[in-house]
């Protein structure tokens, strides 16, 4: 009877932590990058049909300035559905982290981008591979 329980304690503990950081991460996003936070919550604000490999997928969403993109390429087979909490966090997580490009789904074949201006937050050093964005053919 101690086992399951001490069990469903670790569970329950893995679970807010985890929930935590993704808070943490929206936070840090939001206060820091609002533009890469506006073209995340575009983009993931439609999750509810966000299939990858498909053409909201390719092309994604901007920020109103049109500075920030978050866009998924992949090859995934058939289609993967990316459910909208992780589409936020791991966006989010990226965001807070500046990565550039991040690979997700069964058998990694989703690939993850994220593009914002570097002055979203002052006295940064610019984020690599930043140039004005073109609008996609």
């Amino acid at each position: 009877m101690r086992f399951p329980t001490l069990l469903l304690l670790l569970l329950l503990l893995l679970c807010l932590t985890t929930l935590t950081l993704a808070q943490n991460s929206e936070k840090y996003c939001r206060i820091n990058r609002p533009k890469a936070y506006q073209a995340i919550g575009n983009f993931c604000k439609r999750s509810g049909r966000l299939i990858v490999p498909s053409e909201y997928a390719r092309v994604g969403q901007r920020d109103a300035t049109g500075r920030a993109r978050a866009w998924i390429t992949g090859n995934c087979s058939g289609g993967q559905w990316v459910p909208q909490r992780f589409c936020r966090a791991q966006f989010m997580e990226m965001c807070q982290f500046r990565t550039l490009n991040k690979k997700f789904g069964t058998r990694m074949c989703q690939y993850w981008h994220l593009r914002f201006d570097p002055q979203s937050k002052i006295g940064e050093e610019p984020l690599g591979g930043f140039h004005k964005i073109r609008k996609p053919s």
